[in-house]
């Protein structure tokens, strides 16, 4: 931060020598733009949406020896979702739904959801489940396709994690069901999984100019790659906070004042 308030424009000030919250953003995307050479902007021009999203799931075909069907004329809530079919060896596991664009009253950030959860009996047959993996993305216009920022890519790569999570950790017990788990695991997964998308190999194989169909170049990988420990710090110091209260809740005692621990 120290670094952040140094090299401010004349339009952010300072409130008794802090930075705002709400000019947090803009100040990132300001440093990283004219300091690490990294344009978001430019960078989504790589990233369009219909070709993005079936290499990102290849990936996780590929990861996991899947085959996504996609499924025609679904009676949906909606008319813009697509919904394919899981199978793992022939076997169908289940069906996820894919609703991707804003509309009104919709849930405003990205998340999986389990409709019906995938079980698995004592004799090991198999109870398909169905899954919701919820976004809002930019929809295509006239002048351009959809188009996905950089995070973009990761969140829906890390929220298809937990939707696989959920179609492949089957229980007897629907109610401890695949991301059914507790708390502090249940990111594990995703968390694992979205590190893929730093390896440059990987960015290069789900990139794809939007005109010019040729992948993210190298340079730009590179300078990607700065992001990863870009103000690192301050998210890993939260979740050390948030590790710190769970181990404090739960520690050895029953009558605790967990306003204090806060």
């Amino acid at each position: 931060l120290k670094v952040l308030k140094g090299i401010l424009p004349s339009s952010i000030t300072l409130h008794e020598g802090k930075l705002q919250p709400w000019d947090l953003a803009w100040v990132y995307n300001y440093y990283k733009k004219n300091y690490l050479a990294i344009d978001e902007v430019a960078i989504s021009e790589y990233f369009p949406l219909r070709s993005t999203l079936p290499a990102l799931m290849k990936l996780y075909e590929d990861f996991f020896g899947l085959c996504f069907r996609k499924t025609e004329k679904m009676d949906l809530w909606s008319p813009d979702l697509e919904s394919y079919a899981v199978y793992k060896k022939g076997h169908y596991l289940g069906s996820v739904i894919l609703d991707l664009f804003p509309r009104p009253y919709k849930f405003t950030h990205a998340a999986h959801v389990t409709i019906i959860p995938t079980v698995k009996d004592v004799s090991g047959k198999y109870y398909p489940g169905v899954m919701v993996l919820l976004t809002n993305f930019t929809p295509e216009s006239k002048e351009r396709p959809s188009l996905l920022k950089r995070s973009e890519v990761i969140t829906f790569f890390h929220e298809f994690g937990h939707v696989i999570h959920a179609l492949l950790g089957a229980t007897e017990l629907a109610s401890t069901s695949g991301t059914a788990t507790k708390g502090d695991f249940v990111e594990m997964p995703s968390q694992m999984l979205e590190e893929w998308l730093w390896d440059p190999a990987i960015v290069a194989s789900v990139s794809s100019h939007y005109k010019t169909k040729k992948p993210l170049p190298s340079e730009m990988i590179t300078q990607m790659a700065l992001l990863k420990h870009f103000d690192i710090g301050e998210s890993l110091l939260r979740q050390i906070y948030l590790a710190g209260v769970s181990l404090a809740y739960y520690q050895e005692g029953t009558q605790k004042d967990l306003q204090r621990l806060w």
